[in-house]
């Protein structure tokens, strides 16, 4: 089938390019509901052939060929990974947390950080992102770098742009930057491992974060977050700096509630971390029965949303999320990614010696249990 699949997509995509070869504009659209999935995946893939021809110089007969290669089971999987990757059912703080942080994964990011300690250092003393934060996010998306990935970036970019189509305007855009990544550094576009998402390297970047938020962390010339931990370790910093990071502020706090004054307390509730519902002052929920510890004092001016959250049989914890959370959400859109961010690093800073500039503790306050 995959050799039957792409002698038809370079005689299609041939005899297409021959019949526009002249013309300045696009052919015309076949009628709807006259042309079946396959048909409507090449006139698609056609269109954004002839766009990366005009915008970036590729050849077309380089691309058609590259894309000829793409092997149709192989992308299906990559389609099917990325429904399956959709979370489903209700969140449970406590299931996701035990799933993503361990006891190795934890004396794994502390020796990461050893290996790479004046790296980290620098990479905070520039960026003013903590250091346990930096090394967290690379331990939850490819174990420190040492993670295998599964996919064909070239494959899998193929697969949301023009097959599992829910976000194929947003692939599409990705995967015109990886191409210009790719024809950047010189390098064959499809011997790339990505995720299922087409992420890319150690901190897992989307193709077009790398051209906005790549740092050539050791002056060598090239941005490379794929084999360079330090361009890594700089990148991360800055795609989070970008973002807002607001050095020396708590990213969550654990807190618990006064059930007495659970009419004052509820009304402040959040349903959401970040896209949606008003921040209130630490004084204010102090006021309504939200009691925070003593140990880790947070300034009564101080904004955040407080939330409820499931940690199983119908139970639930509250927490206070602050800006510094949503910064990291915007890396993953998860509460529990962002919570789990802070968890393990949290663990990694128990086990650094404190006198270690990376890991002050006025940074941001961390709780681990």
């Amino acid at each position: 089938m995959f050799i039957v699949r792409k002698i038809v997509l370079l005689l299609t995509l041939t005899f297409i390019l021959f019949a526009t070869s002249d013309c300045t504009k696009y052919p015309t659209k076949p009628n709807e509901g006259k042309k079946d999935e396959v048909q409507s995946e090449l006139y698609q893939l056609h269109v954004f052939i002839d766009e990366m021809h005009n915008k970036h110089g590729f050849d077309k007969e380089y691309l058609t060929d590259i894309f000829a290669d793409v092997s149709i089971e192989r992308v299906e999987k990559a389609g099917n990974a990325s429904i399956r990757a959709i979370p489903r059912g209700r969140f449970n703080w406590y299931a996701y947390r035990d799933n993503m942080v361990n006891d190795r994964r934890t004396s794994q990011g502390v020796e990461y950080f050893k290996r790479n300690k004046d790296s980290l250092i620098a990479a905070e003393k520039r960026f003013g992102v903590p250091s346990y934060i930096v090394v967290s996010i690379l331990g939850i998306e490819t174990n420190y770098g040492t993670v295998r990935m599964r996919y064909n970036a070239l494959e899998a970019l193929y697969a949301l742009s023009f097959i599992e189509t829910r976000r194929a305007s947003y692939f599409k855009k990705e995967l015109e930057a990886f191409l210009v990544l790719s024809k950047k550094l010189n390098q064959d576009p499809t011997l790339f491992r990505s995720s299922y998402a087409g992420a890319l390297g150690i901190p897992q970047f989307m193709p077009s974060n790398i051209d906005r938020y790549g740092i050539d962390g050791d002056h060598d010339g090239y941005i490379d977050i794929i084999n360079n931990h330090k361009d890594a370790i700089f990148s991360t910093a800055n795609y989070l700096s970008s973002y807002g990071w607001k050095k020396g502020q708590p990213i969550i706090e654990k807190v618990t509630v006064n059930s007495a004054k659970s009419k004052s307390y509820s009304k402040y509730i959040s349903r959401s971390a970040c896209k949606s519902g008003k921040k209130y002052s630490v004084n204010k929920l102090k006021n309504a029965g939200v009691i925070f510890s003593k140990s880790t004092p947070i300034h009564n001016n101080l904004k955040g949303k407080l939330l409820k959250v499931g940690i199983g049989n119908d139970k639930y914890e509250y927490y206070v999320a602050f800006d510094n959370l949503c910064v990291i959400m915007r890396y993953n859109n998860s509460l529990g990614y962002s919570m789990a961010v802070n968890y393990l690093g949290g663990r990694m800073a128990k086990n650094i010696n404190p006198r270690t500039r990376a890991f002050t503790g006025h940074e941001t306050v961390i709780k681990t249990k």
